[in-house]
């Protein structure tokens, strides 16, 4: 058990652990939460008619203990929750837990059955089983630098030998209970491991509605709804093997301790993945748009940053520079855009397209143009041709124009439209001609 508690010790990073401490609204309450308000279920779990009773002892035992050493914080970061919070919960937590388990076990066992609980020998053996190992762990890794360097690479490999550790207490403990648990009711062993699932429900429920009405930050209320919500496998096997015998079958104690321990692993990883997953999913979208997004902040910034960035502010500016040159190149007769008029209340093209700052400014100055245009007959030039190179003649193909779209799946870009689709009046003058 002590090598559970050594390689959190020698693992434990507590540089972001002042960090979290600026949070200390949300320290209190977690910490209230775990060792003061979960155990009060407790009274209500070791009053549950379970056949054994020993099935509601393990439960009140399973409420008094605090959260799991490193399964919650994974679970909060995976969750995108406060890291540093969840590991600072698990530290304060299993250190304070050493002296509240205790005296929380005495208060709720003591108040229904007879068994004598000695909380200061129970706290005394903790503070040998947990507090020490945990300490020197910490001590080494603080001491050696190589260690402190490089125990980083192999937490993997930890991690699994305490996952290891775990295991075999599990199998000790069902080991040492197989006799009586095969002599139950399966009934009454189903109804002790529904009765573990539903407290750990009950705990992230409570959990859950308390942080949403104290308005705590979301990643703060993650990992408070972890950590508070999750209990320590070994440190309630510990309190367990310390036990008179007078409290009952130790094994069978154990039983639904370790329902809940397996069953919190499966539950907080789906709440996990059910939080992460709405940040994957942005950041898919993210992702996939990315170039779309900035094409459009870069046109957005258009009109700031003093000439066109994106593709589309090029094309624009293209467009208004090719027939800025046609305009000259006519003697005046090209008109904006080609529509063989340039009001005098309408800006230039390539003012508009450079400094106007968007599709607003750009589209009502060929509208502009599209009704000077049907006022004043076409705006032909002297010589009858504009710069879009009208000629009069029967067999001649409609007159097509660039223009810009009034919006729609193309978003404004620059489109060829027929030029009685801008003049409404140019079809009847090119019959006349």
């Amino acid at each position: 058990m002590a090598i559970i508690f050594f390689i959190f010790g020698i693992t434990l990073d507590s540089s972001e652990l002042f960090a979290a401490v600026k949070a200390w609204k949300a320290v209190l309450f977690g910490m209230v939460s775990m060792l003061i308000l979960s155990p009060l279920f407790g009274f209500a779990a070791v009053r549950l008619p379970f056949k054994p009773p020993e099935f509601a002892l393990g439960l009140a035992v399973m409420a008094c203990v605090p959260s799991s050493l490193s399964s919650g914080v994974t679970l909060v970061i995976q969750g995108y929750g406060n890291g540093a919070l969840g590991l600072l919960f698990t530290v304060a937590g299993n250190v304070t837990g050493i002296v509240t388990a205790p005296l929380m076990v005495k208060a709720v066992l003591g108040s229904l059955t007879d068994a004598k609980i000695n909380s200061l020998d129970l706290l005394v053996k903790l503070g040998v089983s947990i507090l020490m190992p945990v300490l020197v762990g910490k001590a080494i890794r603080e001491a050696v630098k190589p260690i402190r360097d490089h125990i980083c690479k192999v937490k993997a490999p930890l991690y699994l030998i305490n996952n290891l550790q775990i295991t075999i207490i599990v199998w000790q403990k069902l080991s040492a209970a197989r006799e009586v648990l095969v002599e139950q009711e399966a009934a009454d062993v189903f109804l002790a491991a529904l009765a573990a699932i539903l407290l750990h429900f009950i705990f992230l429920m409570f959990n859950i509605i308390v942080t949403w009405l104290l308005r705590f930050p979301e990643a703060e209320r993650k990992a408070i709804i972890i950590m508070a919500s999750q209990k320590n496998l070994p440190t309630a096997a510990t309190i367990i093997s310390y036990f008179d015998s007078t409290v009952g079958n130790l094994g069978l104690i154990t039983i639904p301790c370790i329902v809940f321990y397996i069953m919190q692993l499966f539950i907080d990883s789906f709440i996990a993945n059910t939080w992460s997953s709405k940040y994957e999913r942005i950041a898919l979208i993210e992702k996939k748009y990315e170039d779309e997004i900035k094409a459009l902040e870069d046109d957005a910034n258009l009109g700031h940053a003093g000439g066109p960035t994106s593709d589309l502010a090029k094309a624009k500016a293209k467009a208004a520079a090719a027939d800025e040159a046609s305009h000259e190149g006519s003697g005046g007769g090209g008109g904006l855009l080609g529509t063989g008029v340039a009001p005098d209340s309408v800006a230039a093209p390539a003012a508009l397209a450079a400094g106007a700052g968007g599709l607003a400014p750009i589209r009502a100055a060929v509208l502009a143009a599209a009704r000077a245009a049907a006022a004043n007959g076409g705006g032909l030039g002297a010589g009858g041709r504009g710069a879009t190179g009208i000629a009069a003649g029967a067999g001649s193909s409609p007159v097509r124009i660039a223009r810009l779209s009034s919006g729609g799946e193309d978003g404004g870009l620059l489109t060829n439209v027929a030029l009685d689709d801008v003049d409404p009046l140019a079809k009847g003058r090119m019959q006349q001609m």
